[in-house]
């Protein structure tokens, strides 16, 4: 099965938990240009009323936090789940 979220690459327990379940799994990862990937979120999401930005002050929020995270002024946390 395939896995649309791009975070999930770089959650870092994710190799380990990987290892541990299946040490000998061999993976592919695909990944897509990630400048069409985000005007594609952005449209579906303008689209369905869930982001009404333009476009332009969609990317810079997102920059913006971007920046705010590497600066440790904003937390991001990720949950990995075990079935």
């Amino acid at each position: 099965t395939g896995e649309a979220s791009v975070s999930t690459i770089s959650i870092s327990p994710l190799p380990a938990k990987l290892k541990e379940i299946n040490a000998a799994a061999r993976l592919i990862a695909l990944s897509r240009n990630p400048v069409d990937r985000a005007i594609s979120h952005y449209a579906n999401q303008n689209r369905y009323g869930f982001d009404p930005r333009s476009l332009e002050q969609a990317m810079d929020d997102e920059l913006q936090l971007s920046e705010q995270v590497k600066e440790g002024k904003n937390e991001i946390n990720f949950r990995l789940e075990s079935k």
